[in-house]
């Protein structure tokens, strides 16, 4: 249950990071193109600005975090596939 309610705010939060990447690109977008006046930089307000920034910040700790455990040698990662593989053997 636990896992299953992390992996949701995980996805939460990954998906409002992915939007507001979308939102941004198409504001300078649209801002570097001439006659374009659908979007403005007026239209990225401070509230999506910080929460971009909080996100961020908050991925990049995950990422860091997972580094730091790593052994010297060893893929990033490659711990939590292991522990997967363990829990399906079955034992006979």
């Amino acid at each position: 249950m636990k896992s299953m309610f992390g992996g949701a705010i995980a996805v939460v939060l990954l998906g409002i990071y992915l939007r507001l990447i979308c939102v941004a690109y198409n504001i300078v977008d649209c801002v570097n193109k001439s006659g374009c006046t659908a979007r403005t930089p007026a239209d990225f307000n401070d509230v999506m600005a910080q929460t971009l920034t909080v996100i961020g910040g908050l991925v990049s700790a995950l990422v860091i975090a997972e580094l730091a455990i790593t052994q010297a040698g060893e893929a990033p990662g490659a711990r939590m596939l292991q522990m997967t593989h363990r829990k399906h053997q079955r034992a006979y």
